[in-house]
């Protein structure tokens, strides 16, 4: 696998600006095709590159995105997860998206499991508590044999390998502001697939397509790794991405959480 280096770049040990970094701790780079073992996507509009030869005494290095084209490795998954809009839901309809993302879930790992967003919603969810706490919902999969986990330290790779093993992922994030500067209380979405050459995650978004929302139909929006979701899921930083992982169905492990 190789790398082309587009122009000189400054590989970092860390996504924070160069000039706030000790010299032993960045390198120049120049133009050229490199060998590389892998690379993934960073925060902050980088990658993360690990080189086949070490550079300046370390193999694994933070690359500004522009800077680096990285072949290989070109993941194409789209999972056909049913969409629900919480727009049309009969009950609270501008806070439920997590109630509607968390019925796409269970309606794809167990398909007619319920008719509706709506009767999740009423059967599964408002008698056991409110739709936006994570536990809930917790409960109300393990009630149909399907066990998960909800974390505040996922990144990109977990929503990776999720993918490849044939699940989508809940997650929630910021999806009010411009992306430079997100806020919000909060949104639940649903990730459904990703095309890693794209630099893009397929989201239904029960709320439209974001984050303009002038398109109320979210289902598989294309939305961008950076700088989109690095800035709206993993708000504080690399592995603070809030979300849910399918850990086990019926008793089978799912090799997630």
């Amino acid at each position: 696998m190789q790398a082309k280096v587009l122009r000189s770049t400054i590989l970092k040990q860390s996504t924070a600006p160069a000039k706030t970094l000790l010299p032993q701790f960045k390198a120049e780079l120049k133009p050229g095709t490199y060998d590389i073992i892998r690379w993934e996507f960073a925060t902050n509009g980088h990658q993360k590159v690990t080189f086949a030869d070490k550079i300046a005494g370390y193999q694994t290095w933070m690359v500004w995105g522009d800077d680096i084209d990285c072949e290989g490795e070109s993941k194409q998954i789209n999972l056909k997860v049913p969409y629900y809009s919480q727009r049309d839901n009969q009950e609270q309809w501008w806070r439920t998206c997590s109630t509607s993302s968390h019925a796409m879930i269970l309606n794809f790992l167990k398909p007619g499991s319920v008719t509706s967003d709506d009767e999740y919603f009423q059967k599964h969810v408002k008698p056991y508590g409110d739709s936006t706490d994570w536990g809930v919902h917790t409960a109300a999969f393990k009630r149909f044999g399907i066990d998960s986990v909800y974390r505040q330290n996922l990144d990109f790779n977990d929503l990776e390998k999720s993918l490849e093993l044939g699940y989508p992922i809940v997650i929630g994030v910021l999806h009010h502001g411009p992306v430079s500067a997100p806020s919000g209380g909060g949104h639940i979405i649903v990730i459904v697939g990703m095309d890693k050459a794209k630099g893009v995650f397929y989201s239904n978004d029960p709320w439209g397509a974001g984050f303009t929302y002038i398109n109320t139909n979210g289902r598989n929006v294309e939305y961008p790794i950076n700088p989109t979701l690095d800035r709206r899921w993993l708000v504080d930083g690399p592995k603070t991405g809030w979300g849910r992982l399918i850990t086990a169905i019926d008793g089978k492990p799912t090799g997630l959480g």
